[in-house]
């Protein structure tokens, strides 16, 4: 007798059968699909830490080369190049100051390469240091880190291998506070690049390093230098540093905080089979369930960005094409948005007109620049400049020819604050801010006198000025010694109110001049 099948036995062959075709297809997709993306993710992710380190190690050099730069454009040593000086050595290159910059040696030379000061002192362990192998035969500095990029004006920064240990070194072109005077020798310093730098660049990329001396066996290994060449087998890296010679100094061990194994059978995994099982199991009751689990995970992506307030791209993954498009869509979206953001924040702090900074960013500028004058109590001027009878001019000529006054004004005022801690802005209407850092009562003297004479250089016609043929300009200045004590705060709002009142008297004294006023 012929045997027959019942429907509830065909239907759990059917369920048996398309379960376990299910199955197949979902860990094929899962082993050729997801895996690859997920460790192509991964080496994306890690290719952006090795970046976040590589910058974090310029930074370290810059704040070194920053420091290097401030003591090396400045008068004091200018003039102690010039005739040896105790008291300045005495004054700035004691053990606090090797602490309190955190370097390990300081050589001033003259342009023979000849060293007038040298101390190596490790702020550390508050040892001395000896740095002799960085002489050569006749006792004169290394000629190859005092040429290191010497064409350049601006302070210079590299990697040295000493006896002492690996040094990142700075370097910069001796000159006086206005860095205007032909340069008399070189200041160097000198940091040693150990675990204990390391450990700081680490807080600020998260990711676990470690120094290892440089031996043979590394000499395979890629260089800092080459970055991203990593390995997916090997989540523990190891980048190998040259200093300036191109010869390798010391080793980096980089670990990656996420590295794991990439598994077949995840959570999320394991959650999409139990789906598929039910939607055999109910058939097309649940087909709905497969749309609306992911869309329950966009919604919880979206209520997060309303919670926080931050546009961030969807995670969640769509095999049906209409939704994938959807999330895709959303995610380019969100890329314009914050590329739009980007330049909006750019423009925020850019004078649309004259192209100069504006008050925003003057403000921003003079809060980053504080704290290096407070640092080295360092005197700074605050310039309030005013177009003279400007509204006459707009009058007279339109406005169309007062913007292109302004224009003007404002190159040849950007032209006078080339150096790198100063800066101009435009304050509002006819009006601009300067910031001179690092300057005496006689050098602003002088340097407004070359502002007032560069504006009248300009030619501007005005045909309504009560005191010139054309457009002119008045001053008013306020210099300033900022007090050491950092909790000493400076009301920037009080220190312009200051040089409006010597604007203003400029103005009532016969405009086209400056006045000064000198605070504590």
């Amino acid at each position: 007798m012929k045997q027959h099948t019942s429907i509830n036995s065909l239907m759990k062959w059917s369920f048996a059968s398309l379960i376990f075709l299910m199955m197949v297809i979902t860990f094929s997709y899962r082993y050729f699909v997801e895996i690859p993306k997920e460790r192509a993710a991964i080496e994306r992710l890690h290719k952006r830490e090795l970046n976040a380190l590589y910058f974090s190690l310029i930074d370290e050099s810059e704040n070194l080369k920053q420091m290097n730069y401030d003591y090396a454009i400045w008068d004091d040593t200018y003039n102690f190049v010039k005739n040896y000086n105790q008291s300045y050595l005495d004054n700035n290159y004691d053990i606090q100051t090797f602490t309190n910059l955190s370097i390990d040696a300081v050589f001033i030379i003259d342009n023979k390469n000849n060293i007038l000061f040298s101390k190596g002192f490790d702020h550390l362990t508050q040892q001395e240091l000896n740095f002799n192998d960085l002489l050569d035969d006749k006792g004169l500095f290394s000629s190859k880190i005092v040429n290191f990029k010497r064409a350049t004006n601006q302070a210079r920064h590299g990697i040295v291998k000493t006896k002492e240990g690996t040094m990142i070194f700075a370097i910069t072109n001796i000159s006086n506070s206005s860095n205007t005077a032909k340069s008399n020798g070189q200041l160097i310093y000198l940091k040693r690049f150990d675990q204990a730098l390391t450990d700081n660049v680490a807080d600020s990329t998260q990711l676990k390093l470690k120094v290892i001396p440089y031996d043979e066996s590394y000499k395979e290994f890629p260089r800092i230098t080459d970055l991203f060449k990593l390995t997916t087998k090997n989540q523990s890296n190891l980048w190998v540093v040259e200093d300036i010679y191109k010869q390798p100094s010391l080793v980096m061990q980089v670990e990656h905080f996420d590295n794991f194994e990439l598994t077949i059978l995840t959570r999320d995994l394991t959650i999409t089979i139990a789906v598929q099982l039910l939607v055999m199991m109910f058939m097309f009751t649940f087909i709905k369930k497969i749309l609306i689990n992911p869309m329950n995970v966009v919604n919880s992506e979206l209520s997060e960005i309303v919670k926080s307030k931050k546009l961030s791209a969807l995670t969640a993954q769509f095999t049906v094409t209409e939704f994938k498009r959807l999330t895709d869509e959303f995610n380019h979206m969100v890329s314009t948005v914050e590329n739009q953001q980007t330049q909006l924040e750019k423009l925020s702090l850019t004078d649309g007109l004259t192209q100069i900074p504006n008050r925003t960013a003057f403000e921003q500028h003079f809060t980053k620049e504080l704290g290096h004058l407070q640092r080295n109590n360092t005197p700074f001027a605050i310039v309030m400049c005013d177009i003279d009878y400007f509204k006459k001019y707009n009058d007279s000529l339109g406005h169309t020819a007062g913007d292109d006054a302004l224009k003007q004004v404002a190159q040849s005022l950007a032209l006078s604050t080339r150096r790198v801690n100063d800066a101009v802005a435009r304050y509002g209407g006819e009006e601009f801010i300067i910031l001179f850092s690092g300057i005496e009562l006689s050098a602003l003297e002088i340097k407004l006198s070359e502002i007032l004479e560069n504006i009248r250089d300009l030619n501007i016609h005005h045909p309504d000025s009560d005191i010139a043929e054309t457009i002119t300009i008045s001053l008013g200045a306020v210099l300033l010694t900022p007090p050491r004590d950092k909790n000493e705060m400076i009301d920037l709002t009080q220190v312009i109110n200051i040089a409006d009142k010597a604007l203003y008297l400029a103005k009532h004294s016969g405009r086209n001049q400056f006045q000064i006023t000198k605070e504590n």
